[in-house]
């Protein structure tokens, strides 16, 4: 059906449109005044005016809705079109106007009502407009922040992808939490290890001290040896190894190496003698390996006694006796 724009400009049938009931869809016959009661939900006020459409003329009229319902599902974009009931003259000759082709065409078109619907006869361009004369915008839901929000459904992509980059940034700045605590907990840990590994002036002293007296010791012996970067256990594995190198190996304990070094070194100061001070060596590294031996309790002045003797026989290379 074609409705030429004469039939749009038509003084008659603007004035049609003014003060015109507006009903929810179609009603089965026109609105009268016996039926207008139950039907009507609002009505057509104001002016009707001449608007361009596209390719043809429309007509524009204000619109107060009175229902409630109504309202709310114009609200939540349930119904969006418009359509006229309405009387007019038709022709049936068909015809085109441009590429389009019709069947009949119409004029002389007297409103009796306007139903809002869903889809309406007259296409997309025959909507619901906003106050501002702005056509109703599609919209659709989103969750943001747990509030359900009305987005433009033109725009849902870039919302979508917009939420999805905030979830992403959320999680992410989880995780740098995370990490940035374990890092508070390892700083802390390592300054406590940190403070309970500080040397004191005093302990430093002593190491020191240490070190000389076994660098002296060493190189008597080695004087050749390059004590820079030689640990004093490492030393005393070198001076040891030089006496006899079967006294201690790799797998010997810092114990051994400590006792073996103490005996020889002294057995050296006394006698002068490597053979003397393997000797004893061989004999402390065989007291450090058994353990020591049980005996029975002996009184303060025997064990003075015999402290005395069993370090001058280890000094002299003469062994451990047992009682």
């Amino acid at each position: 059906m074609y409705v030429p724009d004469e039939a749009i400009r038509d003084g008659e049938f603007l004035n049609s449109v003014v003060a015109q009931p507006v009903t929810e869809g179609h009603p089965p016959e026109f609105v009268n005044s016996s039926s207008a009661r139950s039907l009507q939900i609002g009505m057509s006020k104001g002016a009707a005016r001449v608007v361009n459409g596209s390719g043809n003329l429309n007509a524009e009229a204000d619109l107060r809705i009175i229902d409630a319902d109504m309202v709310k599902a114009i609200d939540n974009d349930r119904v969006r079109e418009v359509s006229i009931g309405n009387m007019g003259r038709v022709d049936l000759t068909p015809g085109s106007r441009g590429s389009v082709q019709y069947d009949a065409t119409m004029d002389q078109i007297r409103v009796n009502h306007i139903a809002i619907v869903n889809r309406g006869r007259g296409g997309r361009d025959v909507r619901l407009l906003n106050e501002e004369g702005n056509e109703r915008m599609e919209t659709v839901t989103r969750v943001i922040n747990a509030i359900e929000v009305q987005v433009a459904k033109q725009d849902a992509q870039l919302v979508d992808t917009l939420l999805a980059e905030v979830t992403n940034g959320v999680k992410e700045v989880a995780t740098v939490k995370a990490e940035l605590e374990n890092l508070k907990t390892e700083n802390a840990e390592l300054k406590e290890q940190v403070e309970n590994a500080a040397v004191t002036p005093d302990q430093l002293e002593k190491m020191a001290a240490d070190r000389a007296e076994v660098v002296t010791v060493v190189n008597a012996l080695l004087p050749k040896l390059d004590t820079k970067g030689l640990s004093i256990e490492g030393m005393k594995r070198a001076y040891i190894k030089t006496v006899n190198a079967d006294l201690v190996s790799d797998e010997s304990s810092v114990e051994v190496v400590n006792a073996v070094f103490d005996t020889l070194s002294k057995v050296n100061r006394t006698s002068g003698k490597q053979s003397e001070s393997s000797q004893a060596a061989e004999t402390v590294v065989k007291a450090v390996q058994n353990g020591p031996v049980n005996r029975p309790e002996a009184t303060p002045r025997e064990a003075r006694s015999a402290r005395r003797k069993e370090r001058f026989r280890t000094i002299n290379g003469l062994g451990r006796r047992n009682k």
